[in-house]
């Protein structure tokens, strides 16, 4: 365990356990150590806006999809390819904020949903994703990003 000052933390804390191609593990009793299998830092949609202007924490949400496009791909002007994305809009009752899903993410949720029946309406729970403004969304349409 180490202080961090690392970008893109997945929990609020100052300190973080980092695994590397060196990390050697031992098996262990799961009776002698309790490690959950989730957890989750949520924050409310209205911070929101105050994360995508920092660098050091990702972010945790839940809220009701209210709409989803289907997966299409989208020019990269910078790359000169296209990526796969799909975007959707979720809220918590009061505030509402955009999602895109990018490239392999994305097209693995579009395949979930697609294979899978869920129940109306679609409760979703995104854990560990950058907040930022993609092109010409403003600060009010705050942004999930999804990258993987």
């Amino acid at each position: 365990m180490r202080m961090t000052n690392d970008k893109w933390r997945c929990v609020n804390k100052d300190r973080q356990i980092l695994f590397t191609n060196n990390t050697k593990e031992k098996q262990i009793d799961e009776s002698e150590y309790f490690i959950p299998n989730n957890h989750f830092d949520f924050f409310e949609m209205e911070e929101l806006t105050k994360l995508a202007k920092q660098n050091v924490y990702l972010a945790d949400v839940v809220g009701v999809v209210i709409r989803r496009d289907n997966i299409r791909p989208v020019r990269n002007t910078k790359l000169g390819t296209d990526q796969m994305q799909v975007r959707m809009k979720m809220t918590d009752g009061k505030n509402k904020i955009n999602v895109i899903f990018w490239d392999k993410f994305a097209e693995e949720f579009q395949q979930d949903i697609d294979s899978n029946q869920y129940e109306e309406p679609l409760i979703l729970i995104i854990a560990s994703e950058k907040v930022g403004v993609w092109k010409d969304m403003s600060l009010q349409k705050i942004l999930f990003s999804a990258f993987c």
